[in-house]
């Protein structure tokens, strides 16, 4: 009869929709017609150079496609020479087998092309320029720079000549424009080579929501723009992030036919690369801590990644997943899990063709570059160059030995209770610091062991070698490090349980006045069978040792029955986090008033249920 009850709320509601159906969709079209957005498409294609890509072609294409109505394309485009620069508003083109271009050329009264008729694609000016007459001549809701041309990671893009655009001039051609316009751009688009980097990304990240690019090499052709357009025209109501998905996915299916290289490109959620970067920052000071020990086993890291560019350009991704797969302090290991996990977050969708050409690690995404002190000095005048990133790479580069390492400490456990429950609940460390290992500093990291994986639970810095370790219980790794002038010239594992006596009061709700029998909670564990504790005035106490009888970061269920007829009278589950807990739990009688009470009930939805298909039959009736 339950299910009767559960049934009334909806199937009233269904009822509601379907009488009113016509008005309703009306309404929704009406909506969506109102609220269809404008676009404006702003390519800039940086062709003035050397090696020519076949920018005519990818024009071709873009006339190819469908033109939607709420969308403008503008081309800046600077061809191979001097005095050709142009300014093209893309127009539709039927014969799209003829290569002559049909776009109207528009005049900018010199805003952005000068008078010479000629402009450097490397200077941010030109960009910014570019960007505010694009914006303002053709305003619109939506904003999407295209960057065409060559790429070379994170030293630049769109070169004219020997000049590249480097990324913080691109950041600052974006801040400009922004400043002016008071909005940033909905998505920046790379039709470049190696453009889709963890340097590119974390620089402009507060002056667009979405980045679609390519960490790997693209091919001459580029981006196939009549796919792209007409995926676009398609469906002109479709979100930043759905159109960025779009472009991702006709490039690389494009590519599985068009290309014999490995493909890739990726829809980065800009918004989330702060806090990317964070956790690599976070990493990168931990890497630097140990790198003393460890040097070896994060160099290797880095070369078994996967390149994206040289042997020092590798996928961020593979790089956190080859971190973890080598011998690391537990530290780094879960610093790398943290960083992977933010990176995933950002990256909002990827796809790739091709990749059987690819060594080790499959690509994720992002490049990552790792500088030299050397040969990369430009590299710090990036965003990224003030994280411990560049200090932790400098030091990858440097050819270190194998350290040996210092002694450990000793563990004890003890229990600090004043009756004596023999409830084992903190831990000592004590180190014996000698002549030849004396360390000046101590690192204890805390972890413990639960069911979804390792949770960090404390850190303690300290410079006495005695550290005690409390207030944190369950299965436990320790990482014990003992350090000299910030270095660990030690580390090692230690593992233990710390246990604690928890208490969960349990208090009844709803249970009926004339009730006169006894009650009681039932409580289990993953791990174990159940325990049955008495209730007195409605409020129940139950008793048991975490993690001994209940995983920390498991479930229990708490059961209220009767204890006369063993009758289950209320049930919930809940998550054991070591605190002592208060849990509700609210009593549901059945009696005879409420069997009546649910068979009108049922008896009501029955009736409900037929004028629902009355309607619907009606309306069948009427469209026919």
């Amino acid at each position: 009869m339950r299910d009767w009850r559960v049934l009334l709320p909806v199937t009233f509601s269904l009822l509601v929709l379907l009488t009113s159906t016509p008005h309703v969709m009306a309404d929704v079209e009406d909506e969506g017609a109102a609220q269809l957005e404008s676009w404006t498409f702003m390519i800039y294609m940086a062709a003035d150079v050397t090696d020519t890509l076949p920018w005519e072609a990818d024009i071709n294409e873009m006339e190819a496609a469908d033109q939607a109505e709420n969308a403008n394309i503008i081309v800046l485009v600077d061809p191979p020479g001097m005095a050709n620069t142009m300014l093209l508003k893309i127009e539709h083109d039927d014969n799209h087998f003829d290569p002559e271009i049909v776009s109207t050329t528009i005049d900018d009264l010199g805003e952005v092309i000068p008078g010479g008729g000629e402009v450097n694609t490397g200077s941010p000016a030109v960009l910014r320029d570019f960007i505010l007459f694009s914006a303002t001549e053709y305003p619109a809701d939506r904003l999407v720079l295209v960057l065409w041309g060559h790429g070379a990671g994170w030293r630049g893009l769109c070169p004219d000549g020997t000049d590249l655009l480097t990324l913080p001039e691109l950041g600052a051609a974006l801040a400009m424009a922004e400043a002016t316009l008071d909005r940033r751009l909905d998505m920046l688009v790379l039709d470049v080579c190696n453009g889709a980097t963890m340097e590119l990304a974390y620089e402009i990240s507060e002056h667009a929501d979405f980045l679609v690019g390519s960490e790997l090499n693209v091919p001459a052709e580029g981006l196939p723009y009549a796919d792209v357009f007409n995926a676009f025209s398609e469906d002109p109501w479709q979100s930043t992030n759905a159109f960025g998905e779009a472009i991702v996915d006709s490039y690389v299916e494009w590519a599985e036919y068009g290309s014999s290289h490995a493909t890739v490109a990726c829809l980065l959620d800009l918004s989330r690369v702060d806090d990317t970067v964070e956790a690599l920052d976070s990493m990168s000071e931990l890497g630097l801590i140990f790198n003393r020990l460890y040097h070896s086993a994060m160099t290797a890291a880095v070369h078994s990644s996967e390149h994206c560019e040289d042997e020092w350009s590798v996928d961020f991704g593979a790089l956190c997943g080859e971190l973890c797969a080598e011998d690391l302090p537990i530290e780094v290991k879960v610093a790398s899990m943290d960083a992977a996990r933010e990176y995933l977050l950002a990256v909002k969708h990827y796809a790739e063709t091709n990749t059987d050409e690819l060594d080790g690690a499959t690509t994720t995404g992002l490049s990552l570059y790792c500088p030299s002190s050397v040969s990369d000095t430009g590299y710090l005048e990036l965003r990224i160059s003030q994280t411990l990133w560049t200090n932790l790479s400098f030091r990858l580069h440097e050819d270190i030995a194998l350290q040996a390492q210092g002694p450990g400490p000793e563990l004890t456990l003890g229990d600090s209770s004043v009756g004596g429950e023999n409830i084992l609940d903190f831990a000592t460390l004590t180190w014996n610091p000698d002549a030849e290992w004396n360390y000046t500093s101590y690192m204890v990291n805390v972890f413990r062991i639960e069911p979804n994986g390792l949770v960090a639970c404390q850190t303690i810095l300290a410079v006495n070698p005695v550290i005690r370790i409390m207030d944190v219980i369950g299965d436990l790794w320790i990482s014990a490090s003992g350090c000299i002038g910030g270095e660990a010239y030690s580390n090692h594992l230690r593992q233990c349980t710390l246990s604690r006596l928890v208490t969960v009061e349990v208090i009844v709700s709803s249970l009926p006045e004339t009730y006169d029998g006894d009650i009681g909670v039932m409580i289990s564990s993953d791990i174990n069978d159940f325990m049955i504790f008495r209730c007195e005035d409605n409020v129940c106490t139950v008793l048991f040792t975490a993690p001994d009888w209940a995983n920390i970061g498991g479930i229990v269920t708490l059961r209220l029955i009767d204890l006369t007829n063993r009758n289950i009278l209320s049930e919930q589950r809940t998550l054991v986090s070591g605190e002592d807990m208060v849990v509700t739990l609210n009593v549901h009688m059945t009696t005879a008033e409420t069997i009546e009470s649910e068979i009108l009930l049922g008896f009501v939805a029955m009736i409900t249920i037929l004028c629902v298909a009355a309607v619907v039959y009606v309306n069948l009736l009427r469209r026919r």
